[in-house]
Protein backbone atom coordinates (compact mmCIF):
# COMPACT_ATOMS: atom_id res chain seq x y z
CA UNK A 1 0.00 0.00 0.00
CA UNK A 2 1.24 3.28 -1.36
CA UNK A 3 1.03 6.54 0.84
CA UNK A 4 -2.37 8.79 0.03
CA UNK A 5 -4.57 10.27 1.50
CA UNK A 6 -7.17 7.42 1.84
CA UNK A 7 -4.40 5.49 3.25
CA UNK A 8 -3.44 8.13 6.00
CA UNK A 9 -7.50 8.06 6.56
CA UNK A 10 -7.52 4.09 7.28
CA UNK A 11 -4.31 4.34 9.32
CA UNK A 12 -5.02 6.80 11.65
CA UNK A 13 -8.94 6.75 11.78
CA UNK A 14 -9.41 10.48 10.92
CA UNK A 15 -11.52 12.83 9.30
CA UNK A 16 -11.15 12.93 5.08
CA UNK A 17 -10.82 16.75 6.01
CA UNK A 18 -8.52 16.73 8.17
CA UNK A 19 -5.86 16.54 5.82
CA UNK A 20 -5.23 18.32 2.54
CA UNK A 21 -2.57 17.30 -0.05
CA UNK A 22 -0.29 18.81 -2.72
CA UNK A 23 1.78 17.14 -5.27
CA UNK A 24 4.26 18.43 -7.43
CA UNK A 25 7.08 16.84 -10.33
CA UNK A 26 9.62 17.78 -7.01
CA UNK A 27 7.90 16.37 -3.97
CA UNK A 28 4.27 15.15 -2.28
CA UNK A 29 3.23 16.88 0.96
CA UNK A 30 0.39 15.90 3.46
CA UNK A 31 -0.72 17.60 6.44
CA UNK A 32 -2.88 15.81 9.10
CA UNK A 33 -4.57 17.12 11.88
CA UNK A 34 -4.60 14.30 14.41
CA UNK A 35 -6.41 15.05 17.73
CA UNK A 36 -7.65 10.90 18.10
CA UNK A 37 -5.83 8.23 20.49
CA UNK A 38 -2.55 8.22 21.03
CA UNK A 39 0.24 6.85 18.55
CA UNK A 40 2.33 4.36 18.34
CA UNK A 41 6.07 3.29 16.73
CA UNK A 42 3.97 0.84 14.47
CA UNK A 43 1.76 3.51 13.04
CA UNK A 44 4.44 6.17 12.30
CA UNK A 45 6.81 2.59 10.61
CA UNK A 46 3.36 2.01 8.39
CA UNK A 47 3.52 5.25 7.20
CA UNK A 48 7.45 5.50 6.43
CA UNK A 49 7.58 2.20 4.64
CA UNK A 50 4.24 3.25 2.35
CA UNK A 51 6.76 5.62 0.57
CA UNK A 52 8.22 4.11 -2.73
CA UNK A 53 11.75 3.04 -2.67
CA UNK A 54 13.49 5.29 -4.60
CA UNK A 55 11.84 8.49 -2.21
CA UNK A 56 12.74 9.97 0.40
CA UNK A 57 10.31 10.78 3.03
CA UNK A 58 10.30 13.09 6.20
CA UNK A 59 7.90 13.34 9.22
CA UNK A 60 7.36 16.02 11.81
CA UNK A 61 5.42 17.32 14.10
CA UNK A 62 4.31 21.32 12.98
CA UNK A 63 7.06 23.81 14.78
CA UNK A 64 9.26 21.16 15.61
CA UNK A 65 12.99 20.72 14.16
CA UNK A 66 12.82 16.81 15.30
CA UNK A 67 12.11 15.02 11.70
CA UNK A 68 11.92 11.40 11.19
CA UNK A 69 13.35 9.84 7.84
CA UNK A 70 13.70 6.65 6.28
CA UNK A 71 16.90 5.28 8.53
CA UNK A 72 15.93 6.64 11.38
CA UNK A 73 16.23 4.24 14.29
CA UNK A 74 13.29 2.60 16.72
CA UNK A 75 14.50 5.06 19.58
CA UNK A 76 14.33 8.37 17.49
CA UNK A 77 10.57 6.98 16.06
CA UNK A 78 9.41 6.36 19.77
CA UNK A 79 10.85 9.89 20.98
CA UNK A 80 8.99 11.84 18.68
CA UNK A 81 5.96 9.65 19.22
CA UNK A 82 6.07 9.89 22.97
CA UNK A 83 6.55 13.98 22.07
CA UNK A 84 3.00 14.08 19.46
CA UNK A 85 1.79 12.06 22.49
CA UNK A 86 2.25 14.65 25.13
CA UNK A 87 1.36 17.28 23.00
CA UNK A 88 -2.29 15.80 22.44
CA UNK A 89 -3.18 15.94 25.88
CA UNK A 90 -3.64 20.07 24.82
CA UNK A 91 -4.99 19.71 21.64
CA UNK A 92 -5.07 18.58 17.99
CA UNK A 93 -1.58 17.88 16.55
CA UNK A 94 -0.49 18.85 13.03
CA UNK A 95 1.83 16.29 12.04
CA UNK A 96 3.62 17.14 8.49
CA UNK A 97 4.77 14.18 5.66
CA UNK A 98 6.76 15.56 3.25
CA UNK A 99 8.30 12.86 0.43
CA UNK A 100 10.54 14.03 -1.79
CA UNK A 101 10.75 12.82 -5.64
CA UNK A 102 13.88 11.18 -6.15
CA UNK A 103 13.70 12.45 -10.15
CA UNK A 104 15.88 9.20 -11.96
CA UNK A 105 14.09 7.79 -15.12
CA UNK A 106 11.22 7.29 -13.63
CA UNK A 107 8.96 9.52 -11.11
CA UNK A 108 6.59 8.41 -8.62
CA UNK A 109 2.99 10.39 -8.53
CA UNK A 110 1.16 9.78 -5.09
CA UNK A 111 -1.69 11.97 -5.97
CA UNK A 112 -2.30 11.30 -9.52
CA UNK A 113 -5.60 14.15 -9.82
CA UNK A 114 -3.63 16.36 -7.18
CA UNK A 115 -0.38 16.16 -10.07
CA UNK A 116 -2.10 17.22 -12.62
CA UNK A 117 -4.14 20.17 -11.26
CA UNK A 118 -0.23 21.03 -10.23
CA UNK A 119 0.77 20.84 -13.56
CA UNK A 120 -2.81 22.55 -15.37
CA UNK A 121 -1.69 25.42 -13.33
CA UNK A 122 1.12 25.75 -15.86
CA UNK A 123 1.14 28.08 -18.91
CA UNK A 124 1.50 26.52 -22.60
CA UNK A 125 5.21 27.61 -22.24
CA UNK A 126 6.11 27.23 -18.87
CA UNK A 127 4.69 23.27 -19.27
CA UNK A 128 6.98 23.42 -22.26
CA UNK A 129 9.81 24.38 -20.59
CA UNK A 130 9.24 21.64 -17.74
CA UNK A 131 9.46 18.96 -20.09
CA UNK A 132 12.50 19.98 -22.15
CA UNK A 133 14.37 20.03 -18.90
CA UNK A 134 13.33 16.53 -18.09
CA UNK A 135 14.59 15.24 -21.49
CA UNK A 136 17.84 17.35 -21.03
CA UNK A 137 17.99 15.87 -17.82
CA UNK A 138 16.54 11.99 -18.50
CA UNK A 139 15.96 11.79 -21.70
CA UNK A 140 12.87 9.25 -21.01
CA UNK A 141 10.89 9.84 -18.29
CA UNK A 142 8.04 7.27 -17.04
CA UNK A 143 5.81 8.49 -14.30
CA UNK A 144 4.97 6.12 -12.19
CA UNK A 145 0.79 6.51 -10.81
CA UNK A 146 0.38 4.94 -7.71
CA UNK A 147 -3.02 5.43 -7.03
CA UNK A 148 -4.98 5.67 -10.19
CA UNK A 149 -4.57 2.86 -13.80
CA UNK A 150 -4.17 5.75 -15.70
CA UNK A 151 -2.15 5.51 -19.54
CA UNK A 152 -0.75 8.63 -21.44
CA UNK A 153 2.19 7.37 -23.48
CA UNK A 154 4.20 8.78 -26.00
CA UNK A 155 7.56 8.25 -27.44
CA UNK A 156 9.58 9.51 -24.60
CA UNK A 157 7.59 10.02 -21.97
CA UNK A 158 4.60 7.55 -20.06
CA UNK A 159 1.92 8.60 -17.09
CA UNK A 160 1.15 4.91 -16.22
CA UNK A 161 0.58 2.44 -13.41
CA UNK A 162 1.74 -0.47 -15.42
CA UNK A 163 5.67 -1.22 -16.45
CA UNK A 164 6.31 0.82 -19.33
CA UNK A 165 9.41 0.29 -21.99
CA UNK A 166 10.38 2.48 -24.61
CA UNK A 167 12.07 1.71 -28.30
CA UNK A 168 15.31 3.49 -28.86
CA UNK A 169 14.14 7.07 -30.35
CA UNK A 170 16.91 8.33 -32.49
CA UNK A 171 16.00 12.04 -31.04
CA UNK A 172 19.37 13.77 -32.70
CA UNK A 173 18.84 13.20 -35.84
CA UNK A 174 15.62 15.06 -36.01
CA UNK A 175 17.49 18.14 -34.25
CA UNK A 176 19.88 17.57 -36.55
CA UNK A 177 17.65 18.28 -39.28
CA UNK A 178 15.76 21.19 -37.89
CA UNK A 179 18.73 22.84 -37.49
CA UNK A 180 19.61 21.95 -40.88
CA UNK A 181 16.75 23.78 -42.45
CA UNK A 182 15.05 26.38 -40.26
CA UNK A 183 15.65 28.40 -36.68
CA UNK A 184 14.26 29.24 -33.47
CA UNK A 185 14.70 31.22 -30.50
CA UNK A 186 12.47 28.86 -28.51
CA UNK A 187 16.15 28.04 -26.86
CA UNK A 188 13.82 25.93 -23.68
CA UNK A 189 12.92 23.64 -26.65
CA UNK A 190 15.07 23.01 -28.55
CA UNK A 191 15.52 19.25 -27.29
CA UNK A 192 12.02 18.39 -27.85
CA UNK A 193 10.12 17.29 -31.10
CA UNK A 194 6.83 16.40 -31.94
CA UNK A 195 7.15 12.92 -30.96
CA UNK A 196 7.58 13.85 -27.32
CA UNK A 197 3.75 14.99 -27.70
CA UNK A 198 2.33 12.58 -29.81
CA UNK A 199 0.28 10.04 -28.17
CA UNK A 200 0.23 6.60 -28.75
CA UNK A 201 -2.43 5.27 -26.00
CA UNK A 202 -3.86 7.61 -23.50
CA UNK A 203 -7.06 7.57 -20.96
CA UNK A 204 -10.04 9.72 -22.28
CA UNK A 205 -12.59 8.77 -19.70
CA UNK A 206 -10.41 10.70 -16.73
CA UNK A 207 -11.76 14.28 -15.86
CA UNK A 208 -8.66 15.61 -14.62
CA UNK A 209 -6.57 14.40 -17.99
CA UNK A 210 -8.61 16.59 -20.11
CA UNK A 211 -6.32 19.61 -20.46
CA UNK A 212 -3.15 18.05 -20.49
CA UNK A 213 -4.36 16.21 -23.16
CA UNK A 214 -5.17 18.92 -25.37
CA UNK A 215 -1.94 20.45 -24.40
CA UNK A 216 -0.57 17.57 -25.61
CA UNK A 217 -2.11 17.81 -28.66
CA UNK A 218 -1.06 21.39 -28.67
CA UNK A 219 2.54 20.92 -27.92
CA UNK A 220 2.78 18.12 -30.79
CA UNK A 221 1.13 20.55 -33.85
CA UNK A 222 3.04 24.02 -32.14
CA UNK A 223 6.07 21.58 -32.87
CA UNK A 224 5.30 20.55 -35.92
CA UNK A 225 5.68 23.41 -37.31
CA UNK A 226 8.48 24.57 -35.72
CA UNK A 227 10.16 21.77 -37.48
CA UNK A 228 8.24 22.59 -40.87
CA UNK A 229 9.15 26.70 -40.67
CA UNK A 230 11.87 28.46 -41.42
CA UNK A 231 11.55 30.60 -38.43
CA UNK A 232 9.43 30.26 -35.46
CA UNK A 233 8.96 33.10 -32.60
CA UNK A 234 8.15 32.07 -28.86
CA UNK A 235 7.49 33.94 -26.05
CA UNK A 236 4.83 34.01 -23.28
CA UNK A 237 2.53 35.60 -25.24
CA UNK A 238 2.88 35.26 -28.80
CA UNK A 239 3.24 32.35 -31.14
CA UNK A 240 4.72 33.10 -34.56
CA UNK A 241 5.65 30.93 -37.59
CA UNK A 242 7.24 31.89 -40.64
CA UNK A 243 7.33 29.97 -43.86
CA UNK A 244 8.78 30.78 -47.14
CA UNK A 245 7.78 28.76 -50.05
CA UNK A 246 6.20 30.21 -53.28
CA UNK A 247 4.95 32.86 -51.08
CA UNK A 248 5.89 34.12 -47.62
CA UNK A 249 3.21 33.41 -44.82
CA UNK A 250 3.19 34.15 -41.64
CA UNK A 251 1.05 32.18 -38.80
CA UNK A 252 0.88 34.17 -35.53
CA UNK A 253 -1.51 33.52 -32.67
CA UNK A 254 -1.45 35.97 -29.92
CA UNK A 255 -2.52 36.38 -26.35
CA UNK A 256 -4.73 33.98 -26.04
CA UNK A 257 -3.11 31.00 -27.33
CA UNK A 258 -4.10 27.87 -25.88
CA UNK A 259 -7.77 28.89 -26.49
CA UNK A 260 -6.83 29.90 -30.29
CA UNK A 261 -4.59 27.36 -31.09
CA UNK A 262 -6.28 24.56 -33.16
CA UNK A 263 -4.37 21.51 -33.60
CA UNK A 264 -4.10 20.30 -37.15
CA UNK A 265 -3.53 16.36 -37.65
CA UNK A 266 -2.44 17.27 -41.01
CA UNK A 267 0.35 19.17 -40.28
CA UNK A 268 1.61 16.48 -37.86
CA UNK A 269 1.19 13.77 -41.14
CA UNK A 270 3.35 16.56 -43.27
CA UNK A 271 5.73 16.76 -40.50
CA UNK A 272 6.30 13.21 -39.73
CA UNK A 273 6.68 12.26 -43.70
CA UNK A 274 8.87 15.05 -44.45
CA UNK A 275 11.47 13.85 -41.24
CA UNK A 276 10.91 10.15 -41.85
CA UNK A 277 13.44 9.30 -44.94
CA UNK A 278 14.93 10.54 -47.91
CA UNK A 279 16.47 13.91 -48.45
CA UNK A 280 15.06 16.60 -45.72
CA UNK A 281 16.12 19.87 -47.99
CA UNK A 282 14.24 18.69 -51.27
CA UNK A 283 11.33 17.28 -49.17
CA UNK A 284 10.54 20.41 -46.69
CA UNK A 285 11.25 22.48 -50.10
CA UNK A 286 8.00 20.98 -51.46
CA UNK A 287 6.22 20.80 -48.76
CA UNK A 288 6.94 24.74 -47.93
CA UNK A 289 5.74 25.49 -51.50
CA UNK A 290 2.30 23.59 -51.52
CA UNK A 291 1.68 24.87 -48.12
CA UNK A 292 2.26 28.22 -49.15
CA UNK A 293 0.45 28.04 -52.02
CA UNK A 294 -2.88 26.82 -50.13
CA UNK A 295 -2.86 29.31 -47.20
CA UNK A 296 -5.83 31.04 -46.47
CA UNK A 297 -4.57 33.79 -43.47
CA UNK A 298 -6.26 31.06 -41.29
CA UNK A 299 -3.45 29.72 -39.33
CA UNK A 300 -3.68 26.52 -41.03
CA UNK A 301 -7.09 25.10 -40.12
CA UNK A 302 -7.91 24.69 -43.75
CA UNK A 303 -4.89 22.55 -44.80
CA UNK A 304 -6.31 18.90 -45.20
CA UNK A 305 -5.39 15.48 -46.60
CA UNK A 306 -5.70 17.00 -50.01
CA UNK A 307 -2.56 19.10 -49.44
CA UNK A 308 -0.93 16.42 -48.08
CA UNK A 309 -1.85 14.26 -50.98
CA UNK A 310 -0.21 17.36 -53.43
CA UNK A 311 2.71 17.35 -51.27
CA UNK A 312 3.37 13.88 -51.77
CA UNK A 313 2.39 14.33 -55.75
CA UNK A 314 4.77 16.74 -56.12
CA UNK A 315 7.51 15.03 -54.14
CA UNK A 316 7.11 11.94 -57.11
CA UNK A 317 7.05 14.43 -59.71
CA UNK A 318 10.37 16.15 -58.87
CA UNK A 319 12.07 12.53 -58.30
CA UNK A 320 11.10 11.83 -61.84
CA UNK A 321 11.87 14.80 -62.96
CA UNK A 322 15.40 13.88 -61.91
CA UNK A 323 15.56 10.07 -62.47
CA UNK A 324 17.41 10.47 -65.56
CA UNK A 325 20.04 12.91 -64.34
CA UNK A 326 20.59 10.39 -61.58
CA UNK A 327 20.96 7.61 -63.63
CA UNK A 328 23.02 9.35 -65.60
CA UNK A 329 25.42 9.90 -63.11
CA UNK A 330 25.14 6.71 -61.61
CA UNK A 331 25.99 5.56 -64.82
CA UNK A 332 28.92 7.57 -64.81
CA UNK A 333 30.20 7.03 -61.87
CA UNK A 334 29.86 3.28 -62.17
CA UNK A 335 31.74 3.25 -65.13
CA UNK A 336 35.21 5.75 -63.71
CA UNK A 337 34.75 3.04 -60.86
CA UNK A 338 35.13 0.02 -63.25
CA UNK A 339 37.63 1.54 -65.24
CA UNK A 340 39.41 1.40 -61.76
CA UNK A 341 38.37 -2.14 -61.19
CA UNK A 342 40.23 -3.44 -65.24
CA UNK A 343 43.20 -1.37 -63.66
CA UNK A 344 43.75 -3.71 -60.94
CA UNK A 345 43.12 -6.51 -63.04
CA UNK A 346 45.85 -5.25 -65.29
CA UNK A 347 48.10 -4.85 -62.60
CA UNK A 348 48.41 -9.16 -61.68
CA UNK A 349 48.54 -9.21 -65.31
CA UNK A 350 51.58 -7.37 -65.59
CA UNK A 351 52.62 -9.48 -62.73
CA UNK A 352 52.21 -12.62 -63.68
CA UNK A 353 53.62 -11.67 -67.34
CA UNK A 354 56.73 -10.16 -65.72
CA UNK A 355 57.05 -13.70 -64.03
CA UNK A 356 56.54 -15.73 -67.11
CA UNK A 357 59.39 -13.90 -68.98
CA UNK A 358 61.58 -14.41 -66.15
CA UNK A 359 60.92 -17.43 -66.22
CA UNK A 360 61.55 -17.90 -69.44
CA UNK A 361 64.94 -15.99 -70.08
CA UNK A 362 66.08 -18.00 -66.59
CA UNK A 363 65.12 -21.54 -68.59
CA UNK A 364 66.33 -20.41 -71.61
CA UNK A 365 69.69 -19.52 -70.66
CA UNK A 366 69.91 -22.88 -68.14
CA UNK A 367 69.06 -24.76 -71.31
CA UNK A 368 71.64 -23.37 -73.68
CA UNK A 369 74.49 -24.30 -71.24
CA UNK A 370 73.00 -27.66 -71.13
CA UNK A 371 72.40 -27.98 -74.64
CA UNK A 372 76.80 -27.39 -74.94
CA UNK A 373 77.19 -30.92 -73.69
CA UNK A 374 75.43 -32.49 -76.65
CA UNK A 375 78.77 -31.11 -78.74
CA UNK A 376 81.05 -31.39 -76.05
CA UNK A 377 82.12 -34.70 -74.11
CA UNK A 378 82.24 -33.32 -70.92
CA UNK A 379 80.37 -34.46 -67.72
CA UNK A 380 77.22 -31.73 -66.26
CA UNK A 381 79.63 -30.57 -63.68
CA UNK A 382 82.12 -30.06 -65.93
CA UNK A 383 80.21 -28.06 -68.16
CA UNK A 384 79.22 -26.44 -65.22
CA UNK A 385 82.93 -24.38 -64.96
CA UNK A 386 83.90 -21.52 -62.49
CA UNK A 387 83.18 -18.87 -64.50
CA UNK A 388 80.10 -20.21 -65.79
CA UNK A 389 78.89 -20.99 -62.69
CA UNK A 390 79.39 -17.71 -61.19
CA UNK A 391 77.40 -15.89 -64.05
CA UNK A 392 74.75 -18.48 -63.74
CA UNK A 393 74.62 -17.53 -59.74
CA UNK A 394 74.47 -14.04 -60.84
CA UNK A 395 71.33 -14.68 -63.30
CA UNK A 396 69.37 -16.36 -60.28
CA UNK A 397 69.86 -13.45 -58.42
CA UNK A 398 68.83 -11.14 -61.05
CA UNK A 399 65.91 -12.68 -61.40
CA UNK A 400 65.33 -12.37 -57.77
CA UNK A 401 66.12 -8.51 -58.57
CA UNK A 402 63.40 -8.38 -61.01
CA UNK A 403 60.60 -10.23 -58.62
CA UNK A 404 61.51 -7.26 -55.83
CA UNK A 405 61.11 -4.44 -58.29
CA UNK A 406 57.66 -6.27 -59.72
CA UNK A 407 56.42 -6.39 -56.06
CA UNK A 408 57.42 -2.78 -55.52
CA UNK A 409 55.50 -1.86 -58.87
CA UNK A 410 52.31 -3.77 -57.78
CA UNK A 411 51.96 -2.12 -54.62
CA UNK A 412 52.58 1.37 -56.24
CA UNK A 413 50.09 1.01 -58.98
CA UNK A 414 47.83 -0.55 -56.24
CA UNK A 415 48.37 3.00 -54.12
CA UNK A 416 47.87 5.02 -56.70
CA UNK A 417 44.26 3.87 -57.87
CA UNK A 418 43.24 4.14 -54.55
CA UNK A 419 44.50 7.74 -54.31
CA UNK A 420 42.57 8.27 -57.54
CA UNK A 421 39.09 6.23 -55.90
CA UNK A 422 39.60 8.62 -53.03
CA UNK A 423 39.84 11.84 -55.14
CA UNK A 424 36.78 10.92 -57.29
CA UNK A 425 34.75 9.61 -53.92
CA UNK A 426 35.89 13.49 -53.15
CA UNK A 427 34.35 15.10 -56.19
CA UNK A 428 31.13 13.44 -56.30
CA UNK A 429 30.52 13.69 -52.49
CA UNK A 430 28.86 17.29 -52.97
CA UNK A 431 26.61 15.30 -56.05
CA UNK A 432 25.65 12.39 -54.24
CA UNK A 433 25.67 11.77 -50.24
CA UNK A 434 28.40 9.18 -48.97
CA UNK A 435 26.18 6.90 -48.22
CA UNK A 436 24.68 6.83 -51.80
CA UNK A 437 27.90 6.99 -53.34
CA UNK A 438 29.17 3.88 -51.56
CA UNK A 439 25.79 2.07 -52.53
CA UNK A 440 26.52 2.22 -56.36
CA UNK A 441 30.10 1.70 -55.73
CA UNK A 442 29.17 -1.74 -53.87
CA UNK A 443 26.42 -2.46 -56.37
CA UNK A 444 28.23 -2.10 -59.50
CA UNK A 445 31.68 -2.81 -59.05
CA UNK A 446 34.17 -5.53 -57.66
CA UNK A 447 37.10 -3.16 -56.89
CA UNK A 448 37.31 -4.70 -53.14
CA UNK A 449 36.98 -8.53 -54.44
CA UNK A 450 39.41 -7.42 -57.26
CA UNK A 451 42.12 -6.22 -54.81
CA UNK A 452 41.21 -9.40 -52.69
CA UNK A 453 42.23 -11.49 -55.69
CA UNK A 454 44.87 -10.22 -56.63
CA UNK A 455 46.53 -10.09 -53.01
CA UNK A 456 46.27 -13.76 -52.85
CA UNK A 457 47.26 -14.24 -56.64
CA UNK A 458 50.76 -11.93 -55.66
CA UNK A 459 51.38 -14.36 -52.66
CA UNK A 460 50.87 -17.28 -55.12
CA UNK A 461 53.21 -16.06 -57.83
CA UNK A 462 55.83 -14.96 -55.59
CA UNK A 463 56.22 -17.84 -53.49
CA UNK A 464 56.44 -20.00 -56.43
CA UNK A 465 58.57 -17.64 -57.61
CA UNK A 466 60.95 -17.56 -54.72
CA UNK A 467 60.68 -21.54 -54.28
CA UNK A 468 61.84 -21.89 -57.46
CA UNK A 469 64.82 -19.77 -57.09
CA UNK A 470 65.85 -21.22 -54.05
CA UNK A 471 65.66 -24.86 -55.89
CA UNK A 472 67.59 -23.76 -58.67
CA UNK A 473 70.05 -22.04 -56.72
CA UNK A 474 70.46 -25.45 -54.76
CA UNK A 475 70.85 -27.29 -57.37
CA UNK A 476 73.34 -25.11 -59.19
CA UNK A 477 75.42 -25.55 -55.84
CA UNK A 478 75.24 -28.82 -55.92
CA UNK A 479 76.75 -29.42 -59.93
CA UNK A 480 79.14 -27.09 -59.68
CA UNK A 481 81.49 -28.82 -57.14
CA UNK A 482 83.55 -26.71 -55.08
CA UNK A 483 83.01 -23.53 -56.96
CA UNK A 484 81.20 -20.99 -54.72
CA UNK A 485 78.95 -19.61 -56.35
CA UNK A 486 78.80 -15.17 -55.98
CA UNK A 487 82.06 -15.55 -55.16
CA UNK A 488 81.29 -16.57 -51.14
CA UNK A 489 78.52 -19.64 -51.18
CA UNK A 490 79.43 -23.02 -51.69
CA UNK A 491 76.71 -25.61 -49.49
CA UNK A 492 77.73 -28.80 -51.37
CA UNK A 493 81.07 -29.09 -51.23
Amino acid sequence: MFLSKSYLIELLKVNPNDITEEESLAEYNLTVSYGKDTLNITVIKSIISSVNERDNIFINEENSNDILKQDSSDEQIQEIVDEINSNLELGPVTILISVKKNKTDTLSIYNSEKFFSYLDKYNLFDFLKAFNQLIINEGILIFQTLNDDIKLITKTFAFSSETISFEYFDRDSYLNKANLIGKTNIDYALSLTPYDFKLFDYSNDINYLEKTIKRFKQLQYILSLRYISNESVFSTSTLEFYIFGYKNIQLEYVNNIENELIPNDNINEIFEWAFVEGNIVDKIGIVRNVLSINYNDDNFKSITDSEYDSIIGNYQLYLKKHVQEYLKLKETVTSKFQTFCDECSDQISQFSSTLRKNFLALFGYLITVLLTKGFVDKATSDIFSKDVTIITSFVLVGSFIVWVISIYYYYYQNKYVDEKIHKLKQYYRDIITEKELLRIINDNTLIDFTKEKNKHQVRALSIIWIVSLIVAFLVLDAISGSTKLLFFINIFK
